[in-house]
């Protein structure tokens, strides 16, 4: 567990449409616990990148696939091997 010297206080202005939507669709109503899902979710997707990996979607038979493309992400420049 981190300690209290770890943590950082934030205080967010998120649109209540948006985080009722990701409530729901995580079956989560505390609205903490969809932003530390969120952070999580992105720092998993920098760190793809950092690797230089893309991050791709497709329906359930492998094919329509779509490439993630975020201009915050895209400015990640890949680690060197």
């Amino acid at each position: 567990f981190l300690s209290e010297t770890d943590m950082i206080e934030m205080v967010l202005r998120i649109d209540s449409e948006l985080l009722n939507r990701l409530k729901k669709r995580l079956g989560q109503a505390n609205p903490i616990v969809v932003v530390r899902l969120a952070f999580s979710l992105l720092d998993w997707a920098s760190r793809e990148v950092e690797l230089g990996r893309i991050i791709l979607s497709s329906n359930s038979r492998g094919d329509k696939v779509h490439r993630l493309r975020m201009r915050e992400l895209e400015a990640i420049r890949p680690r060197a091997k």
